[in-house]
């Protein structure tokens, strides 16, 4: 496993950082255990940080998780997903994921303003 999974009961917060090696399976697997929270509370926020990420996604790989973003929908309308990223956005994986409906999903480049949107102190 090449993530780090905490929640930050402060915040009402789930924290997870991706390692420099995270593969799509990782990804996957993330997302599930993610979702198994969201089950018990639907209010938990969410803050990924994907800077230590060498972005090895296949474009049908960043298609699928965009997908499987979607399909699990249900679990992020009364939350906000921030992502921290060191480069620019990810077309592929927001485009899908905002096509089939996952719209409080963003991405960002420093923590601070992350937390901001997150608590609602940020547009």
């Amino acid at each position: 496993m090449s993530y780090s999974f905490e929640i930050l009961e402060d915040e009402k917060v789930i924290f997870l950082r991706y390692d420099q090696s995270t593969t799509y399976q990782d990804r996957i697997d993330a997302l599930d255990q993610i979702i198994q929270h969201l089950k018990e509370d639907l209010t938990l926020n969410i803050l990924v940080d994907a800077r230590s990420v060498e972005d090895s996604l296949t474009a049908r790989e960043q298609l699928d998780l965009g997908t499987m973003l979607a399909k699990n929908n249900q679990y992020f309308q009364q939350n906000r997903t921030a992502v921290l990223k060191k480069r620019e956005v990810n077309p592929v994986i927001l485009g899908k994921a905002y096509i089939d409906g996952h719209v409080t999903l963003a991405e960002f480049q420093d923590d601070d303003e992350a937390l901001k949107w997150l608590s609602g102190k940020l547009a």
